[in-house]
C-alpha cells in the first residue's frame, strides 16, 4: 500500500518505537477496514440500483401487457377509473369541437374577405356609372338629352301661424 518500510527487529527496538509501530499497524488496519466498508457500500448501492431498475422494468411491462388492471386493489376503484376515462373522453371531444370551430372560423373569414372584395369592386363600378357624364352618355343612347336650363326653386308661401292659432 505504500512504501516498503523495513521493519526493525524486536531486539533492537525501544518501547516507544514498538508503540509507534503498533499505532502505525492500527492506523493501517483502520484504513483497510474503511476501504473495505466503502467497497461494500459501492457494491450494495450497485445492487440496489440494479434491483430498482428491474422493478421499473417490471412495472412498465405490467402496464404494457395489462396485468396492472387485473390486480385486486385496482378493481375496488372502478368508479374512479370510469370517471377518469369519462374525463378523457370529454377532453378529446372538447379538443375536437375547438378544432372544428377554428376551422369554421377560418372558412368564414375567407368568405368575408371575398365578399369585401366584391363589395369594393361593386362600389367602384357604381361610382363610375353614377358620374354625370356617364349618365348623360347612357341616356343619350336612349334619346334623352341633358337639360340646358338650370333647375328652379319652387316656393310655397307659408300661411300665417298667428291667424290659424284661434
Amino acid at each position: 500500500m505504500g512504501k516498503n518500510k523495513r521493519i526493525p527487529s524486536p531486539e533492537n527496538t525501544t518501547p516507544e518505537e514498538l508503540a509507534l509501530i503498533a499505532d502505525a499497524q492500527k492506523q493501517q488496519a483502520e484504513k483497510e477496514a474503511i476501504r473495505l466498508a466503502q467497497e461494500e457500500e459501492v457494491l450494495n448501492a450497485s445492487k440496489k440500483r440494479k434491483e430498482q431498475s428491474k422493478q421499473r422494468k417490471a412495472k412498465a411491462m405490467g402496464m404494457l401487457d395489462g396485468s396492472v388492471l387485473l390486480r385486486d386493489g385496482l378493481l375496488d376503484h372502478w368508479r374512479f377509473i370510469l370517471f377518469c376515462v369519462g374525463l378523457a373522453f370529454l377532453l378529446i371531444a372538447s379538443n375536437y369541437f375547438a378544432e372544428s370551430t377554428a376551422r369554421e372560423i377560418s372558412k368564414i373569414k375567407k368568405e368575408m374577405k371575398e365578399l369585401r372584395t366584391i363589395e369594393v369592386s361593386s362600389k367602384a363600378e357604381l361610382m363610375s356609372i353614377s358620374i354625370q357624364s356617364s349618365v348623360a352618355v347612357a341616356l343619350d343612347t336612349l334619346g334623352i338629352k341633358e337639360s340646358v336650363v338650370p333647375p328652379m326653386k319652387i316656393m310655397i308661401p307659408k300661411p300665417d301661424q298667428n291667424n290659424d292659432s284661434r
